[in-house]
């Protein structure tokens, strides 16, 4: 996938924590009134899971959505079905945000003064 779509400015890291530069910095605050700590390494989700296992550039990460919405990475009945989305139940933010999930897609308001869409990650 890499290679077709020209994703020249995403890696897969492996195990190596560090990130070429240049990158964004992650700086998490643990107690109020806390310091700000620089965690971007400490922070990278490296736990055996799919989250983390490739670093991309905004570019590339554009162009593969552009794909991947445009119908270029998977067949009509895929796409239609990744697009619909049920309401994601057990969760008190999804009654007032009305948040809905697929396979690999959540549809959610936009960012509101508590920071993240659901409010789990300021920023």
């Amino acid at each position: 996938m890499l290679r077709p779509l020209h994703l020249t400015h995403t890696i897969a890291p492996g195990d190596d924590p560090y990130r070429p530069r240049s990158h964004a910095t992650d700086y998490q605050q643990f107690a109020p009134d806390a310091p700000l700590i620089d965690t971007t390494v400490a922070y990278l989700p490296f736990d055996g899971d799919a989250d983390g296992a490739l670093i991309s550039s905004t570019a590339d990460t554009n162009a593969f959505f552009a794909a991947l919405a445009g119908g270029r990475l998977l067949a009509p009945g895929q796409l239609a079905e990744m697009r619909r989305t049920v309401a994601v139940p057990g969760d008190p933010d999804t009654a007032e945000r009305q948040i809905r999930a697929t396979t690999g897609l959540i549809d959610h308001a936009l960012c509101d003064a508590r920071g993240a869409a659901n409010g789990a990650v300021r920023g």
